[in-house]
């Protein structure tokens, strides 16, 4: 089982920061410079994360 959380990255782009619809571990949000929203951690399988380490919340597993 693994802690899983919604997190946000800044977008150049826009100018703002995005939450993503996807989940992941908070080690894998802070590797790629994200932050944690709060109040959004689940504790999922470590089955359910693909390949890149996210969970789909909507469709797990895929």
């Amino acid at each position: 089982m693994v802690t899983v959380h919604h997190f946000q990255t800044w977008d150049r782009t826009r100018g703002e920061y995005v939450v993503h619809p996807t989940k992941s571990t908070m080690e894998r949000v802070a590797a790629f410079g994200g932050e944690i929203v709060a109040g959004t951690a689940e504790v999922v399988a470590a089955a359910s994360l693909d390949a890149e380490e996210l969970f789909n919340p909507v469709q797990p597993g895929i």
